[in-house]
């Protein structure tokens, strides 16, 4: 009998967005978007930080690293609603809406602590 991997062979999206809610994070955002730009994957791949109403200069800091390392990094303004719950899912709304839904895998992210260096490309089939 065959094993899972060659019955469901593993299949690398066309491109994966991190989505990242963040309030009040420009203190920590920096390690996690280093940690994030060290990751090894095989697709494209970006990060999508959804501000939920900053009031530390996030917007600020982020345009500031605009362009440092080889993976992009965008910014939505998800302050309609307070809570993480309604930036993840402003953050969904706007990846999935700025790419094709099937060509494209949204994975979320806390601001709360570095990913480790094989976080997508373990993720990629779930």
């Amino acid at each position: 009998m065959p094993d899972s991997s060659t019955r469901f062979p593993r299949r690398v999206p066309a491109s994966v967005t991190v989505i990242v809610p963040v309030r009040n994070g420009a203190h920590t955002i920096g390690a996690q978007l280093d940690a994030l730009q060290e990751q090894s994957y095989a697709g494209r791949f970006d990060i999508l930080v959804s501000d939920n109403g900053s009031s530390d200069d996030l917007a600020g800091l982020l345009a500031r690293r605009q362009g440092q390392g080889r993976v992009p990094v965008g910014y939505v303004l998800a302050d309609e609603l307070p809570g993480a719950s309604h930036a993840r899912n402003v953050g969904a709304r706007h990846a999935t809406e700025n790419s094709s839904p099937t060509a494209t895998r949204a994975m979320l992210c806390e601001n709360t602590g570095c990913t480790t260096w094989l976080w997508p490309q373990g993720m990629q089939t779930s």
